[in-house]
């Protein structure tokens, strides 16, 4: 991602911007969050990860979530795969690794409690939220849980 260069002559973001009034604009608090929307999608981004950084922000702002954000390369971590994990998780001082229950098909968790890590699994069973028409489509996006329930999103996750 922080090699991938973007195209800012291309119409993509007022596509996507477009794409979310289209399918949000009669959420409960799809007026609330536009502002955000509108200035994400309305500066140029040099990188995909400057644009994912950016989103990733403006999620974090909605759900008021006030967890400091590492990179790994930020650490001197040289290894691969589940090693390269349990060390990344040591040098930051993690005690703990949560991971998707996917993952349960290639983390090896000795290699985590050979590290003093305990390896936690993410079963995430979607609890249903308003959504702005009728039912409940699990599996949207973090997005959609923060245009229909505002700052009490959070409470969902």
């Amino acid at each position: 991602m922080n090699e991938v260069e973007l195209d800012n002559t291309a119409e993509w973001r007022a596509d996507h911007l477009r794409a979310i009034k289209l399918n949000y604009a009669r959420a409960p608090f799809f007026k609330e969050y536009l502002p955000g929307l509108e200035a994400l999608y309305g500066r140029d981004y040099r990188l995909l990860s400057d644009l994912a950084l950016s989103t990733m922000d403006f999620l974090k702002d909605g759900f008021a979530i006030k967890t400091p954000v590492k990179f790994s390369s930020e650490f001197k971590v040289e290894a691969a795969s589940s090693a390269r994990l349990a060390r990344l998780c040591a040098a930051a001082g993690a005690g703990e690794y949560l991971s998707g229950a996917g993952a349960r098909a290639y983390l090896d968790p000795g290699v985590f409690s050979f590290a003093g890590i305990k390896i936690s699994w993410q079963d995430f069973d979607p609890r249903p939220y308003p959504q702005a028409f009728p039912g409940f489509e699990p599996d949207m996006s973090a997005l959609d849980l923060l245009l229909n329930c505002g700052p009490a999103a959070g409470d969902y996750l």
